[in-house]
């Protein structure tokens, strides 16, 4: 099973919606809300070796994070 489908289906789901897996007791803010939804986009990406392209713009900025940190996950 590759390692992008685990994070896809299982990790990124509970990381944007924690109050849905009992991790938290309510739904967090919008604010909080969004800053997860690019957490579990970062987490994805970094699973899955992709780059953010034209797509998502504002992701752009964390090529350099991802190509840091992708050694390491790839293990």
């Amino acid at each position: 099973v590759p390692t992008s489908f685990i994070f896809l289906r299982y990790l990124c789901p509970i990381i944007v919606s924690p109050h849905s897996f009992g991790v938290y007791s309510s739904p967090p803010p919008p604010q909080v809300t969004r800053t997860l939804v690019l957490l579990s986009k970062v987490v994805y990406a970094l699973a899955a070796g992709i780059h953010f392209g034209a797509k998502e713009s504002y992701m752009t900025d964390m090529n350099p994070f991802l190509d840091e940190y992708r050694p390491m996950v790839s293990r």
